[in-house]
């Protein structure tokens, strides 16, 4: 699991913003559309309620997946049990 500021970091980094959605035909006139959604992402989020769900199911998981043996920031056991 993420130390918690590494977690803060990751939570914070998405936001409900705009993205760029224009095409790639738009782009070569020169054009922009924006829409609601993840920056960090890029994913199309147009309510509310979705942005929230963005968080539940796609950011929180890689917040609290375990870390593997040998991952950066892995630790052996618990520091408060250790102690």
């Amino acid at each position: 699991m993420m130390t918690l500021d590494e977690a803060r970091h990751e939570f914070l980094r998405h936001t409900w913003g705009y993205i760029d959605e224009a095409t790639a035909d738009m782009k070569v006139h020169g054009r922009k559309a924006m829409a609601p959604g993840c920056p960090a992402c890029s994913k199309y989020i147009p309510t509310l309620p979705q942005f929230m769900s963005h968080l539940a199911s796609d950011v929180l998981p890689v917040i609290l997946k375990p870390r593997e043996p040998g991952e950066e920031g892995y630790a052996q056991g618990c520091p408060i049990e250790s102690t």
